[in-house]
């Protein structure tokens, strides 16, 4: 079986942020019965992510924004 999933988060702020930095835990991992073919995480601003694992084995991508920030969308898909 095959599935498409699209994911929005949207943030704004009432005062912009000067910087920001935040785990996201927005990627399926692989195991037995479940294969990812592909997944994009894209953001509305210019940041930067950083891919890693956490300690019970899930993807993470830690996200650092330098600001103002006035709001954030972030879209993932696969």
């Amino acid at each position: 079986m095959l599935i498409h999933v699209r994911h929005r988060t949207r943030y704004i702020y009432d005062h912009p942020v000067h910087s920001m930095i935040q785990a996201l835990r927005l990627m399926p991992r692989n195991h037995e019965g479940q294969y990812v073919r592909r997944w994009q995480i894209d953001l509305d601003q210019d940041g930067t992510l950083r891919p890693g694992e956490d300690a019970f084995g899930n993807v993470l991508h830690m996200l650092s924004l330098e600001g103002p920030i006035s709001g954030l969308c972030i879209t993932v898909e696969g």
